[in-house]
């Protein structure tokens, strides 16, 4: 009777993660939220929608490559984001974000952050809409 009970919570417990993590990935969630707590967030895709400030950029060597990282902002909070892109002068590759910008980011919290501070290794960026 044991091993019954066992198995229906395992199959209980399979059936409701993939739901649980497309909440995480595909609704955004609050900035807020995420600087209150990054615990709670850490190693899941998250997706986030704010407006882009302090940004910088710079390309690799061979051009290949551009690594953006930016604030993202909500309100007066703002997480610290790093993009890694094909530069816009290659086949596929992506503008860079200027300050002003209002974007959804998809991506994951960077669990080596120093203690106190939040940082965001992005997948993807696109225009939010408005």
């Amino acid at each position: 009777m044991n091993r019954i009970r066992l198995l229906v919570v395992v199959v209980l417990a399979v059936v409701s993660l993939p739901g649980a993590v497309a909440v995480w990935a595909g609704d955004a969630v609050d900035i807020g939220a995420v600087l209150d707590d990054p615990k709670t967030y850490q190693m899941r895709t998250l997706t986030l929608r704010g407006t882009v400030s302090d940004h910088k950029s710079e390309t690799d060597p061979s051009g290949s490559f551009c690594r953006q990282v930016f604030r993202l902002g909500e309100g007066s909070r703002a997480i610290l984001v790093q993009f890694i892109s094909a530069c816009e002068s290659q086949p596929g590759g992506l503008a860079l974000l200027k300050n002003g910008d209002h974007v959804v980011v998809e991506g994951q919290l960077d669990g080596k952050a120093p203690p106190g501070s939040v940082r965001m290794h992005a997948s993807t960026v696109r225009p939010a809409d408005r």
